[in-house]
């Protein structure tokens, strides 16, 4: 079951399933903050995270790969969700919960791909689910950082 969990039930890890699962963690994203609140989304990201650290060590113990895991990139999507849709509706952006999302998507993918600096740094020299984790979430808060500094930026056009 842990193997099912951590690798999104075996789903190979390349650039299009990593845009999948992105996706579909947005989607469950915005379902959440939809019924509960976007601080729920960001605490529900944080609790699972504490989780899935413990559980990625398990993992790695029985001599798997740790770029089989995809499930972080759910973590990292509801981070950069969580901050860019509060910015959005602060800003009174129009349609905020679609180009709300459409941002996070972006920045997220575009930081969780590129891996700058301190991002790569974490994935490559922490071990184990602390590295796996912190450096999805780092990914997730500086893509949600960029598309909010872009919602700022067209908000203050339109």
């Amino acid at each position: 079951m842990r193997k099912n969990l951590l690798t999104c039930f075996g789903i190979k890890k390349n650039k299009i399933s990593i845009t999948f699962i992105t996706v579909v963690g947005a989607f469950l994203g915005v379902i959440i903050s939809i019924f509960l609140s976007l601080s729920s989304l960001f605490s529900l990201a944080f609790a699972l995270s504490i989780i899935l650290i413990f559980e990625i060590d398990k993992f790695l113990q029985e001599a798997r790969n740790k770029n089989d895991i995809l499930i972080s990139k759910i973590i990292g999507i509801w981070i950069a969700l969580s901050a860019t849709l509060f910015g959005a509706i602060k800003q009174n952006f129009p349609f905020p919960l679609f180009w709300g999302t459409f941002l996070a998507i972006a920045g997220f993918l575009l930081f969780s791909f590129w891996r700058p600096s301190t991002i790569s740094w974490i994935d490559k020299n922490l071990k184990g689910g602390l590295g796996v984790i912190l450096s999805e979430a780092l990914a997730g808060f500086a893509g949600g950082m960029f598309a909010l500094v872009l919602i700022t930026f067209l908000s203050t056009i339109i």
